[in-house]
């Protein structure tokens, strides 16, 4: 397979640094590579995933510009009274802190500069569904977690004067296809200015849901908001 035919991975462009570090280092106690490099004489910080699509896997790159990275590593923690922090360091010695390796490239791929460029194949939209509420989304994420060991994230996006919120899910093997891919969301009136969605669930006083500037209450199971510019799977 020559160099130019490698499909580039879908944008996403996440608003902010936090945001970022939030995807990357959140609810996960898994090794992470962010990516470092010029576009468009800014400097970007990448992280490339990927989702159980239809057909093998999508793979998408998320990213935001940031100022120059003052470190060769970038650490964060959202167990802090304070709430959350992301800070760059020389090294990842502190144990406060989840902490990913930036790899500075000279130049970036051309999978990547595609990727950010809008020249994407646009994918297969997966099945939408429309749920009441945050809790709904929440309470699908549940088994999930349990099964990967972490919490998938929460895209909020805005659609015209609402906003959009909701998580990935994939049923695998199912016809011929790889996986049966569901877009879970809920359209908002206004965006959820906290990071975290935190839930819990008693026989004495049902379900409480409450968005929370931190994860330090280990009593709650939590999901990561990630706000980003657009959600391309999202008609």
């Amino acid at each position: 397979m020559g160099r130019n035919s490698i499909e580039a991975p879908m944008a996403l462009k996440v608003l902010g640094l936090m945001d970022l570090a939030r995807l990357a280092l959140a609810l996960t106690d898994e090794p992470q590579i962010l990516w470092h490099f010029a576009f468009e004489n800014k400097h970007v910080l990448a992280h490339l995933s990927s989702y159980l699509y239809w057909s093998g896997d999508m793979p998408i790159l998320s990213y935001a510009f940031v100022e120059e990275p003052r470190g060769a590593f970038l650490g964060y923690r959202s167990d802090g009274q304070a709430g959350e922090e992301c800070i760059y360091s020389k090294a990842p010695d502190d144990p406060k802190y989840n902490f990913a390796s930036i790899i500075d490239l000279k130049r970036p791929p051309k999978l990547f500069e595609d990727s950010l460029s809008g020249r994407f194949k646009s994918p297969m939209a997966p099945i939408l569904i429309d749920i009441e509420d945050v809790s709904g989304i929440i309470r699908a994420m549940l088994p999930q977690a349990v099964k990967d060991g972490m919490s998938a994230p929460l895209w909020q996006f805005g659609r015209g004067n609402e906003f959009v919120i909701g998580s990935h899910f994939a049923f695998e093997h199912y016809y011929d296809f790889d996986s049966l891919p569901i877009f879970l969301y809920a359209k908002l009136k206004r965006r959820i200015d906290l990071p975290f969605v935190k839930y819990n669930a008693s026989r004495n006083s049902g379900e409480r849901v409450e968005f929370s500037k931190n994860t330090s209450d280990l009593k709650f199971f939590y999901a990561k908001i990630i706000n980003i510019e657009d959600f391309p799977l999202f008609p």
